[in-house]
C-alpha cells in the first residue's frame, strides 16, 4: 500500500465517522459539540460522569482516557 493511500484511507473515509463520534460522546460528558464539515466546534462547559463508547477505535479510547485526566 503506497504512503498516499494510507493517507486517504486514514483521513477521508475516517473523519466523518470519528467526527460523530467525538460529538456523540462530548455531549454525552455535557460539553456543547457540533460537527463542521472539516472538523468540531467544542463548546467548553464543566464535565459529567459517564461511561464513554470507544466503538472499537484507539482514537476514542485514547480521547476517554485523556478526558479522563481532566
Amino acid at each position: 500500500m503506497t504512503q498516499s493511500l494510507v493517507h486517504e484511507i486514514t483521513t477521508s473515509a475516517a473523519l466523518p465517522t470519528i467526527l460523530a463520534a467525538l460529538t456523540t460522546e462530548l455531549t454525552r460528558l455535557g460539553c456543547g459539540a457540533r460537527e463542521l464539515p472539516d472538523g468540531l466546534e467544542i463548546s467548553p462547559a464543566a464535565m459529567t460522569g459517564t461511561t464513554v463508547q470507544t466503538y472499537a477505535d484507539h482514537r476514542m479510547a485514547t480521547f476517554a482516557a485523556v478526558i479522563g485526566l481532566a
